[in-house]
């Protein structure tokens, strides 16, 4: 761990409560840092395609977890952040074991936050980079 990483278990505990069994699916707490998050998800055999790699919809999930986790990081209690748009590319299979994430803020307003995602295999391989978008969803429809 880096010395400017800190491990967040207020965001643990809002993974936990909206995902079941979050650690029994192989998620790990989330750690801080100071332009985003970074997570593992030990990965199972039911993430897995027939060929052994990890599916496309489990990497996806994952970054939006963890996109969503790096505005929660600075914004605590604002739960109402919606994910408007995901742009990933997927580099290379990844390897069943661990994965590890990183989501980084590019930008941060009231309303609207854009987020730079990259996601490694267990060996490394850099498997998914992107970008997605946030907007927030709270307070009254105008």
């Amino acid at each position: 761990m880096r010395e400017s990483e800190t491990v967040r278990e207020d965001l643990w505990a809002l993974i936990c409560d909206v995902v079941d069994d979050a650690e029994g699916r192989g998620m790990r707490p989330p750690r801080a840092f100071d332009e985003g998050v970074r997570m593992h998800w030990d990965t199972q055999p039911r993430h897995l395609r027939p060929g052994g790699t990890v599916l496309g919809p489990i990497l996806m999930t994952f970054a939006d977890l963890i996109g969503w986790l790096s505005i929660l990081a600075v914004r605590e209690g604002e739960i109402p952040w919606v994910t408007s748009s995901m742009n990933l590319h997927f580099l290379a299979p990844a390897r069943p074991g661990r994965i590890n994430g990183e989501a980084r803020r590019l930008k941060l307003t009231r309303h609207n936050a854009v987020i730079a995602i990259d996601i490694r295999d267990a060996e490394g391989i850099a498997v998914v980079h992107g970008t997605m978008q946030f907007a927030w969803s709270g307070g009254p429809r105008t």
